[in-house]
Order: structure tokens, then sequence, then C-alpha cells
């Protein structure tokens, strides 16, 4: 059975493993994310709580482990490298809202520029990622529990 952990933890957990890969990530990859967020809309951590009351797809386009780790509640995991093999099982309707997320907002700037050339109409990506979300203290699931403050 899982260990719950706090929101605090969970977030420095996280930035510890920001720093990981952000020395393993190239300038490429930011510059692409970077433009990405050029031609997409994004919501603060607040503003994506508030749309999570109305019906939304959220997605989480981490790997299997890092959800594993904490998601927000009630999230699909879809991985990045297999998003657009995957949607359409699970959104056929191009409308759908629509709220992709990360670690930090880089790869979900990227998998919402992607849902968007594939005809999906309301997608925007959390700016800051599952990482803002948690400083902004929303709650977080590990597996099927949540965080304990």
């Amino acid at each position: 059975m899982p260990k719950l952990v706090s929101p605090w933890a969970a977030s420095l957990l996280l930035r510890l493993a920001k720093y990981e890969l952000a020395e393993s990530r190239g300038e490429r990859f930011r510059k692409l994310a970077e433009d990405a967020r050029t031609r997409t809309a994004h919501l603060s951590a607040a503003e994506a709580a508030a749309a999570l009351q109305r019906k939304v797809l959220v997605i989480d386009v981490r790997e299997k482990d890092e959800f594993a780790r904490g998601h927000i509640p009630k999230s699909l995991n879809l991985a990045r490298g297999t998003l657009e093999l995957e949607i359409e099982r699970h959104a056929p309707d191009l409308d759908v809202p629509m709220i992709a997320y990360c670690g930090h907002g880089n790869r979900s700037a990227l998998a919402t520029e992607s849902l968007q050339r594939m005809g999906y109409t309301d997608v925007k990506f959390i700016e800051g990622g599952f990482q803002a979300w948690l400083d902004a203290g929303f709650p977080a699931w590990r597996g099927h529990d949540s965080f304990e403050d």
C-alpha cells in the first residue's frame, strides 16, 4: 500500500526532480516548449481548479511512474509519447473541453499544441504544471489515496 505524503513533501520531491531533468534537457527542447506556448492557451492552477467544477477532461501527460507519485484528482494519464495514439478513444468529440498538465508545463504545452493540430478546439494547459497545482495548495492524489496535509 503506498504511503501518503504531504503536499509540501511532494512539492519538494518534484522540485528536486525538476532540477535533475533541467540538467538533462537541452536548449532545443526548451525552445520548442516556449514556441508551443505562443500558439496555445494556458490556465493558472486556480483557473484549472475552477474549471474542474464543470465537465472537463483533465489529462496528465507525464509518464506512468510520475503519475503514480502524485496527480490531480480524476485526471487521466495519457503519457506524452502515446497521447496522439490514445486520445480519440477517450475524447471522440473534438469540442470536449480539455486541460493538459505535466510536471512544470513544458510537455503539456507541446501536448496542447499537438491536440490542437489534431482538431481539438477547447484544449488548454496548466502553466507551471503539477508543481504549480501543489504550490497553490490544491488536492493531489497518489494511486487512489489523497496526500495528507
